[in-house]
């Protein structure tokens, strides 16, 4: 008899007779995602599913063939797999703040990190280079202290988004290694932002993936549609927030809530 299992783009199939025990299932799961606190739901989700599935075969096993019992426990195995996975990844959403340009999505996001501590999260922000009172650029700033130019008029060279041209050599050379560090540290992973400036390095591009996949992303995502933009938001682990002038005052308590709660 065979369950099959879901996980991300893969397919894996688990093998096992009417006589298994869910602790080889939940094992597998326990093996994949090694997050802290897993065992613990693990626990509750084996608890409710051994107590339903022994409920069953007890109103049943009078009045069943040995098919229809062999039947439910394929279906219990199928039943535990889908209650692990939404156990494990309802503790697992990446935050992205959307909303028009210069509504505040920076700022909050600035507040978010005041609160949760430096120590806990790991990324970059950008912000407004501004000369005169005039915007002239776009730098990027990151939580360990390096600073760089996302883009600039007096730059001269390099993709242009407006009146500005991208510095592809800052985004990779600064924004890219931070971001596998911080990926690998375990840290909340800080991207602010995810756009069409950034997003001319494919480096940038692939990495942001990467960082998504750990269900541990704060960030930003332009309000602009584009293909991959709408990839990002549609991503089942990605819960997309619109910063407005209603909310946003709000929204960093909301979020931090929601960063302390997972």
């Amino acid at each position: 008899m065979e369950c099959v299992v879901k996980q991300g783009t893969d397919t894996e199939i688990l093998a096992f007779n009417p006589t298994s025990s869910l602790i080889g299932i939940a094992t597998f799961f326990l093996r994949k995602r090694k997050n802290k606190g897993y065992g613990g739901r693990l626990k509750r989700v084996i608890c409710k599913t051994v107590g339903c599935a022994a409920d069953r075969r007890r109103n049943h096993t009078n009045h069943s063939t040995a098919h229809d019992l062999n039947t439910m426990r394929y279906c219990d195995m199928v039943s535990f797999t889908e209650l692990i996975r939404s156990e494990l990844t309802v503790q697992t959403m990446n935050i992205l703040l959307t909303g028009r340009p210069r509504i505040g999505k920076t700022t909050v996001i600035k507040r978010v990190l005041e609160r949760v501590g430096t120590d806990r999260i790991d990324g970059f922000w950008s912000e407004e280079i501004r000369e005169h009172g005039k915007r002239v650029g776009f730098g990027i700033a990151t939580i360990s202290g390096q600073t760089g130019i996302l883009a600039h008029v007096r730059l001269g060279q390099g993709p242009r988004v407006g009146k500005y041209y991208v510095n592809i050599a800052d985004i990779e050379n600064i924004i890219v290694p931070t971001l596998i560090d911080a990926k690998a540290s375990g840290k909340i992973i800080l991207i602010d932002e995810i756009a069409k400036m950034e997003l001319y390095s494919k480096k940038f591009a692939q990495v942001v993936l990467d960082c998504l996949d750990t269900g541990r992303v704060l960030g930003t995502i332009q309000i602009k549609r584009t293909p991959y933009l709408h990839k990002i938001r549609n991503r089942s682990d990605c819960r997309v927030i619109e910063v407005t002038l209603t909310n946003r005052d709000d929204l960093p308590e909301r979020i931090y809530s929601l960063i302390m709660d997972a």
